[in-house]
C-alpha cells in the first residue's frame, strides 16, 4: 500500500525569473493542493511552507527528575517521544486528537528535525501542526491536541513550550482551552465548535498577525490567574485555530514540548490513589509500606506499593499507570473494579538518584473509542436494489446525516475493494486503495502503518480478494441510505465479493455490509455469507482482519481466526467517555557512596615457601552507604530489576535489511588506490557487506579512511558475526547467516599486503528455517561461544563449538522480536541489540532470559548492525545505518552504548569506498583487564570477601595473603577486581604481582602476563 501519486501544486509557488525582475516566494497567488489530484506527498504536507527557514541548534538534556519532600505532584510531563507509536505511545495513554477543520487532512504528529530540533531529547521529541490542517484555501483551521484526563486545583500550575519556524512568512495561533465537567472529550465537528471546552485560558497571536508567534522555544505558565479551572475533572486543549475566509492565507509550523501540569495532592477525585514506598523483601513483593518518602543509598531495591478505590457509583473495569519518570506502567488493564472496591499493584525498582515521584492512576468503565456486542442474531438488510458505487473511491454520503466516527464528523466514506470503509480526508481517497493482492501479505493485524495515515478505517472484513492488482473482483459494492431522520441507517455492502483461494460461484462469495446508524454515532458490522468455499481454513474470518482503527490505535475484534462461526453481527458502540484520575506523589532520597582504594597496584615477594600479608585500604567518601566485594562477580548484574518501556515496533517493522549493495565497488582483492594498510593501530577488524570485504581499521577513525587496510574479500557472504576467540588475534572466526557456516579468516595481521584467508570450520545445522543467525561471541569469563537467532517475531540464545560449529538453544529471548548483534562486556555479561524495537537488551546467558535496558534513541531502520566491546576502555560499540529523523547524521556510524540505558553516543562516522559501509561484524582485537575470581587464584586468600561501610564511617582494611608454598618460582599476575554500589566506580580492577623466589622469568601458570 502506498500514495498512488504526489501532488506538484504547493501552497507556496517557487520564485519564477522573469525579464522585468525576480518574484518572491510568496508575491504570487498560492493554493494547497489541486481538489482533482490524488493524495500528496507528506513530505510536502507535514512540512513546513515551502522556502521557509530552518533552526539546526540541537536539542538540549532532558530534564532531571522533580526532588525534594516539597516537591509537588508533576500530573503531566510530557515530552512527546513517543507520537505516533502503532498501538502505543501517547495516544494509548490519554491524549486525544482531533481536526475539524475545513477539509481536513494533516493531524497533530512528530516533530520533523529538518525544520527545528525538540526542546530537549531527541530531536524529534515534539509535537507538530501545521498548515496542512484544512486543505481549503479559504478554509478555516481547527485542529485539537487534549492532554489525559486531570483534576483541577487551585494551585495547579500548566506550562508548555512553543514555536514556530524562523522567519515565517505566514501566521500561527494557538489557542489552550480548559474543560472540567461533563463530557470533556467532546469538541464539536465544525471548525467553530468548542464543545466543553468554552473557557479561553491562552490565545497566542488573536490577530493571527505575521511575526507574532514565538520564533524560539518560548515557555507558557499558566494559573488559576489566569482562568485555569480551580475544581472539577476535564482535560486541557491545544487548539490550532486560524481562519482564512478574509482571502488571506495562513498557518505555517507550530511545534509544543514539554508540557507539565504540577498541583498539590488534595484534588477531589471519584477514585482514591495511596502510593506508599518501603524496602524490598524478597520474601513478599505484594508488601505495602506505610511511608511515602524513604531514604536509601544508590542501588537499594525499593517496593512502590500503588493502591486504588473506587468511590464511584459504577464498576470500573480499564485501568492504567503512568509515572513523569517511567511513562507508561500499563495500560487499559482489565480489572474489574467495583464500587467500594481496591485493587492494589506493586513495582519493585532499583533507585540510581533522588526524585519525587508521582504517580497518576486512571480507571475508567469502557475502552476508549467503542465497546462491542458480538451476541445480537442476524438482522441483515435487503439493499440489492441500492446504488453501485465504484471501489477505491468516495461513496456518497448524505450532507445532512448526523453521525459521528470516533467524535468527528464525517465528509465521505472511502469504500476500498478488500473490505475497508474508511472516513476521507481531503478530496482524494487514501492511499491504502493501491492494494496488490498477495496471499501471506495482506491483511495485516490492526493498528496497520498505512491506515493510520487515513484517519478511521472500518475493517468490515479486511482480506485478499480474488483479482489483479485493484482491478474490480467478481460481485459489487452497494450503497443504500434507508428510514427517516434522525434514525436513519447508511449501508454499504460488499456483495458476493470473491476471495483469493475461494470458490468462483457467485454465492461463494463475501457478502457483508457496514451499517451506520445515525444519532447513535453506532457502527454495525453484518456478515450474511463468510463461507467461500475452496481452501476451509479461509472460511468465517480466518483469512481476515477485522476490527477498528483510528490513526495509530485500533480495536482488532479477530485476526485469521474463525471468529464468525457462530457470529453474523457485531454492533460497535460509542465507549462511556468518563475517565478518572488520582495522583500522588512519594518522595525518593539516596545518597551515593564514593569509592576509593589507598593503592593502584600491589607488587610483593617472598622467598619459595614464604608468606607475605599486605593491606588494601577501602574507603567511602560519599554520602551513602558503600556496599562492596572483592573477587567475586555478581551474576547478571547487568540485567535491569525493573521492566523498561519501550515504545511497541510497528507490525510491519523492518528486519534484517541489507543495504543496496554499491555496484561499482569489485568482489576481488584490492588493486593499486585501494586502502592497503599496515599501521599497528588497526585494531578493529569488520566485515562490510555493502563492499564485501573484511577491513580493519582504526576505532578512532572506522572505516576506509587512513590507514585502514582491506584483508580479505567476503564476496557475497552475510557475515553477521565475527570475534578472536581465547585471545589469539592471529585468527578471526565468522558467521555466515545465510549459508549456515561457521569461517576462520587468518592470517590476521595488521602489516600491509598482507592478505587473510578464508577456511570453512563446518555447516551449522539446527538453527531455526527463516531466521537470522548473529553474534558468535566468546564469553571472557568462561570460553564458552554464543550466538542468536531472530526472524522478526522472536530470538532465540544458542551456544556454539568453535571446533565442529554444533549448536544446542539455551532459550528464547524474552520481548525482543529483532536481535541482531551479541556482546558480552569484561565480566561476562551479555548484551543484544534489537533492530526492531531500536534498543539494547540484557541477556541472562544461562537462561536467555532478556530485559531491555533502554532504546538506542534513533531508528536502525531494521538494518543489520554489529556490537563491539572494547575490553581496554571498557566500551560497548554500535556499527549502524541511521535512518532518516533522528538527531544523528544520516548514513553509517559508530556509537557508543550505554550499558546502563541503553542511550547511544555520536562516536565516529564509517568511511565507505564509494557509498556508506554496512558493517555487520565487528571485533576488537585488544586484550582486556579482566577479572580473576580469587578462588581461582592460587597463591591469594583474603581476609574477608565484602562488606558495608557506612557514610562517614572509617576506612576497612582487607588483608591480601600471599602465599609461595604452592607455587613455582617465578613471577605471578592477576588483577583482582574490587566491586561496588558506587555509580562511577561499580568495578575497579587492581593488578597483583606476586615474585616468588629469586625468578627473573615469567612462570606460565595460567596468570603469568600482565594483560594490557
Amino acid at each position: 500500500m502506498r500514495f498512488v501519486s504526489r501532488v506538484s501544486v504547493f501552497r507556496a509557488v517557487v520564485p519564477v525569473l522573469l525579464c522585468v525582475g525576480t518574484a518572491t516566494a510568496f508575491d504570487a497567488p498560492a493554493q494547497r493542493l489541486d481538489p482533482g489530484s490524488a493524495p500528496p506527498d507528506m513530505d510536502l504536507v507535514q512540512g513546513a511552507l515551502p522556502g521557509a527557514g530552518t533552526d539546526p541548534r540541537p536539542p538540549r538534556a532532558n530534564p532531571p527528575p522533580v526532588r525534594g519532600a516539597a516537591a509537588p505532584a508533576r500530573v503531566l510531563d510530557e515530552g512527546f517521544e513517543q507520537v505516533g507509536v502503532l498501538g502505543g505511545g501517547l495516544f494509548a495513554s490519554g491524549w486525544i486528537r482531533q481536526n475539524n477543520s475545513d477539509q481536513p487532512v494533516t493531524i497533530w504528529y512528530r516533530g520533523r528535525p529538518d525544520m527545528f530540533s525538540a526542546l530537549d531529547g531527541a530531536a524529534d521529541s515534539y509535537i507538530v501542526q501545521n498548515w496542512y490542517a484544512s486543505g481549503a484555501n479559504d478554509g478555516r483551521m481547527s485542529s485539537w491536541l487534549l492532554t489525559p484526563p486531570v483534576n483541577f486545583s487551585a494551585d495547579s500550575v500548566f506550562s508548555f513550550y512553543t514555536r514556530t519556524i524562523d522567519g515565517s512568512p505566514q501566521a500561527d495561533r494557538l489557542q489552550v482551552r480548559a474543560c472540567n465537567s461533563g463530557d470533556c472529550s467532546d469538541v464539536g465537528t465544525q471548525p467553530d465548535d468548542v464543545g466543553g471546552f468554552d473557557r479561553v485560558v491562552l490565545d497566542i497571536n488573536p490577530g493571527e498577525q505575521v511575526g507574532v508567534y514565538p520564533e524560539r522555544w518560548t515557555r507558557y505558565t499558566l494559573t488559576a490567574a489566569d482562568g485555569l479551572p480551580t475544581s472539577g475533572s476535564g482535560r486541557i486543549a491545544f487548539r490550532y485555530f486560524l481562519h482564512q475566509d478574509d482571502g488571506v492565507l495562513r498557518g505555517n509550523y507550530v511545534g509544543i514540548d514539554r508540557v507539565v501540569l504540577e498541583q498539590g495532592e488534595n484534588v477531589p477525585s471519584p477514585i482514591d490513589l495511596d502510593v506508599t514506598v518501603a524496602r524490598e523483601d524478597p520474601a513478599d513483593p505484594a508488601a505495602c509500606g506505610s511511608a511515602t518518602g524513604i531514604d536509601v543509598a544508590v542501588g537499594d531495591r525499593i517496593n512502590l506499593c500503588y493502591r486504588v478505590t473506587n468511590r464511584s457509583n459504577a464498576a470500573l473495569r480499564y485501568h492504567s499507570l503512568r509515572d513523569d519518570r517511567t511513562g507508561t506502567i500499563f495500560n487499559l488493564r482489565d480489572q474489574p473494579l467495583a464500587p467500594g472496591a481496591s485493587y492494589q499493584y506493586n513495582r519493585i525498582v532499583t533507585v540510581s538518584q533522588p526524585q519525587t515521584l508521582s504517580a497518576s492512576w486512571t480507571a475508567q468503565v469502557d475502552p476508549p473509542g467503542y465497546r462491542y456486542d458480538d451476541s445480537q442474531p442476524a438482522s441483515f438488510i435487503d439493499i440489492t436494489d441500492g446504488m453501485v458505487v465504484p471501489v477505491d473511491a468516495s461513496a456518497p454520503f448524505p450532507p445532512d446525516f448526523d453521525f459521528k466516527l470516533y467524535g468527528e464528523r464525517v465528509d465521505r466514506l472511502c469504500v476500498a475493494h478488500y473490505g475497508i470503509v474508511a472516513s476521507a480526508k481531503g478530496p482524494w481517497c487514501p492511499g491504502y486503495a493501491v492494494h496488490v493482492v498477495a496471499p501471506g501479505v495482506y491483511p495485516q493485524r490492526l493498528p496497520e502503518n498505512e491506515l493510520s495515515i487515513v484517519g478511521t478505517s472500518l475493517a468490515l472484513y479486511w482480506a485478499s480478494f480474488a483479482g489483479d492488482g485493484y482491478e474490480m473482483t467478481p460481485g459489487s459494492v452497494l450503497q443504500k441510505t434507508i428510514g427517516e431522520a434522525p434514525n436513519r441507517k447508511y449501508i454499504v455492502e460488499y456483495h458476493q465479493q470473491q476471495v483469493t483461494g475461494g470458490s468462483p460461484a457467485p454465492e461463494r462469495g463475501l457478502t457483508a455490509q457496514v451499517i451506520l446508524h445515525e444519532t447513535s454515532n453506532r457502527v454495525e458490522f453484518q456478515y450474511d455469507n463468510t463461507v467461500f468455499g475452496g481452501m476451509p481454513t479461509l472460511a468465517y474470518g480466518g483469512n481476515a482482519s477485522i476490527g477498528l482503527q483510528r490513526y495509530d490505535q485500533a480495536q482488532q475484534y479477530s485476526f485469521r481466526t474463525p471468529s464468525l462461526q457462530h457470529v453474523s453481527r457485531i454492533l460497535w458502540t460509542p465507549s462511556d467517555p468518563a475517565v478518572h484520575t488520582r495522583t500522588r506523589a512519594v518522595r525518593i532520597g539516596v545518597q551515593a557512596p564514593v569509592l576509593g582504594l589507598d593503592a593502584t597496584a600491589i607488587d610483593v615477594a617472598a622467598a619459595r615457601g614464604g608468606c607475605v600479608d599486605r593491606g588494601l585500604g577501602i574507603a567511602n567518601s560519599g554520602d551513602g552507604r558503600l556496599d562492596w566485594s572483592a573477587g567475586t562477580a555478581a551474576a547478571n548484574r547487568h540485567m535491569p530489576a525493573m521492566v523498561r518501556s519501550l515504545a511497541p515496533p510497528a507490525a510491519d517493522a523492518p528486519f534484517g535489511v541489507r543495504a543496496e549493495r554499491d555496484p561499482s565497488v569489485p568482489s576481488a582483492l584490492p588493486a593499486v588506490g585501494v586502502p592497503g594498510g599496515g599501521h599497528a593501530a588497526l585494531a578493529l577488524w569488520g566485515f562490510d557487506i555493502d563492499g564485501g570485504y573484511l577491513v580493519a581499521s582504526d576505532p578512532a577513525a572506522p572505516g576506509y579512511v587512513g590507514n585502514a587496510a582491506i584483508k580479505a574479500s567476503i564476496g557475497a557472504r552475510l557475515i553477521t558475526g565475527a570475534d578472536f576467540l581465547d585471545d589469539d588475534f592471529g585468527a578471526l572466526y565468522a558467521l555466515d547467516s545465510e549459508r549456515r557456516q561457521l569461517l576462520r579468516y587468518a592470517p590476521i595481521d595488521p602489516a600491509g599486503g598482507v592478505y587473510a584467508n578464508e577456511q570453512i570450520v563446518g555447516r551449522i545445522d539446527g538453527l531455526p528455517v527463516g531466521s537470522i543467525a548473529s553474534g558468535l561471541k566468546q564469553d571472557p569469563t568462561s570460553g564458552a561461544v554464543y550466538l542468536v537467532t531472530a526472524d522478526g517475531q522472536a530470538s532465540r540464545l544458542w551456544r556454539i563449538d568453535p571446533v565442529t560449529a554444533a549448536v544446542w538453544p539455551i532459550g528464547d529471548i524474552d520481548a525482543a522480536p529483532g536481535l541482531i548483534s551479541l556482546e558480552f562486556d569484561n565480566d561476562g555479561n551479555l548484551y543484544g541489540v534489537d533492530v526492531i524495537l531500536n534498543a539494547l537488551i540484557a541477556i541472562d546467558k544461562s537462561t536467555g532470559h532478556g530485559a531491555a535496558l533502554g532504546p538506542l534513541g534513533f531508528d536502525t531502520g531494521g538494518r543489520f548492525s554489529a556490537l563491539a566491546f572494547d575490553p581496554p576502555t571498557d566500551t560497548l560499540y554500535l556499527a549502524t545505518l541511521v535512518q532518516e529523523g533522528s538527531a544523528f547524521p544520516v548514513g553509517s556510524a559508530m556509537f557508543s552504548l550505554d550499558r546502563r540505558t541503553g542511550a547511544a553516543t555520536w562516536a565516529a562516522p564509517i568511511a565507505g569506498l564509494s557509498s556508506d559501509a554496512q558493517f555487520s561484524a565487528l571485533a576488537f582485537a585488544h586484550r582486556g583487564v579482566a577479572c580473576t575470581q580469587a578462588a581461582d587464584i592460587p597463591w591469594l586468600s583474603l581476609s574477608t570477601s565484602g562488606g558495608t561501610i557506612a557514610a562517614g564511617a572509617p576506612a576497612t582494611l582487607l588483608t591480601l595473603t600471599f602465599d609461595a608454598g604452592q607455587v613455582a618460582d617465578g613471577v605471578h599476575r592477576a588483577n583482582l577486581c574490587i566491586r561496588s554500589n558506587d555509580p562511577l566506580h561499580l568495578r575497579m580492577a587492581l593488578p597483583l604481582s606476586f615474585q616468588v623466589g629469586a625468578g627473573d622469568h615469567v612462570f606460565a601458570d595460567g596468570f603469568d602476563g600482565a594483560r594490557p
